[in-house]
């Protein structure tokens, strides 16, 4: 009796299980139906913007939307100058296209990888046109609410685009940016565990463990930085060392929660970047100044390990930081009484 009595309680906890496994796959279903839907509003903006459309369609932003773009004159917008900017900018690139683009969707947000191209026919403000070409990989990132966009960010090599446009000298050699080829692939693992290694492998670059973060990488893993080019694992691991070494107190995703989006086997990361420009490169003389460099990375993990690393930074901030006059006490308390 005692048996058929554990025999029927089993029974009845595996009916109630059995009950409740639609209602989770319904869940998943809706939220995975959320995600393709938001990615839709995304190739709907990019679709606009190829189409030279600088008003975005009514429903694909909320009325309090902000939209954050690197680059001098840009920075934090809201959504009517987010608007006005891109106006000016779409004025002087009517050529401008974006692709091909990658989307990555969880949760709320959706990032998205492009390769944009343009010719600069007319001018940019009191910028005069150059009528070059140039081309830059972009990386993009919306947050949505109840499907309409409500942040935004644009990030791309500042540098880069600045010295195509004639806006700043190039003093600084960068190297050419072709498509790179990032596509969501399938993977044994789950987003949340390839999230979970890139946040060790960030880890072990706070902790200055250079062994340690190497060890995520696949011998053969393909790594390009916006202002070094493709460098592989070994170049990687070269220029992790000398950015420590000419910052002192480096760190990554310490200043600001990081935003990671990931799907299938990739993981995107909006970071920052934080250090004192204490040690210097072999070119430039340290300054002692604060550095802040925001650093948007996509990285491609297949069997545990990294076998895909793009980066893209503010660059022109980046140099800018480390160019400018050291920073003097007076500049600090100028800072103390705007706060």
């Amino acid at each position: 009796m005692k048996r058929f009595v554990k025999l029927f309680i089993v029974l009845i906890i595996v009916l109630m299980f059995a009950r409740e496994l639609p209602q989770i796959s319904r869940a998943q279903d809706g939220a995975d139906d959320e995600v393709e839907a938001n990615k839709a509003q995304m190739m709907r903006y990019i679709e606009n913007r190829n189409a030279g459309n600088s008003q975005p369609p009514d429903d694909l932003w909320t009325d309090d939307a902000v939209a954050q773009v690197w680059g001098p004159g840009y920075g934090d917008l809201d959504y009517a100058g987010a608007v006005a900017a891109d106006e000016a900018f779409l004025a002087a690139m009517p050529d401008l296209h974006m692709e091909p683009c990658t989307y990555i969707g969880q949760g709320e947000y959706v990032a998205v990888y492009c390769y944009e191209e343009a010719t600069f026919e007319n001018d940019l403000g009191e910028l005069p046109a150059t009528g070059e070409k140039w081309s830059l990989n972009v990386f993009l990132l919306a947050h949505f609410e109840d499907g309409l966009i409500n942040e935004f960010w644009f990030t791309y090599n500042t540098l880069g685009l600045f010295q195509a446009l004639g806006a700043v000298p190039a003093d600084v050699p960068l190297p050419p940016e072709e498509v790179w080829d990032i596509l969501v692939d399938e993977t044994s693992a789950t987003p949340e565990e390839n999230t979970e290694l890139v946040l060790e492998f960030a880890d072990a670059l706070n902790e200055y463990d250079i062994p340690t973060a190497m060890s995520y990488f696949n011998d053969d893993a393909f790594v390009f930085d916006v202002m070094l080019g493709s460098i592989g694992k070994t170049g990687y691991e070269e220029a992790i060392i000398n950015y420590q070494a000419a910052q002192s107190e480096w760190s990554i995703s310490t200043v600001m929660e990081p935003i990671i989006v990931a799907e299938g086997d990739l993981v995107f990361a909006l970071d920052m970047v934080h250090g004192y420009f204490t040690g210097g490169f072999p070119d430039i003389p340290p300054n002692g100044n604060e550095i802040f460099i925001p650093l948007v990375s996509i990285v491609k993990i297949q069997d545990g390990q990294i076998v895909g690393l793009w980066s893209n930074y503010d660059t022109l901030g980046f140099v800018s930081q480390l160019t400018a006059e050291p920073a003097t006490e007076d500049d600090d308390e100028d800072e103390d009484e705007e706060d």
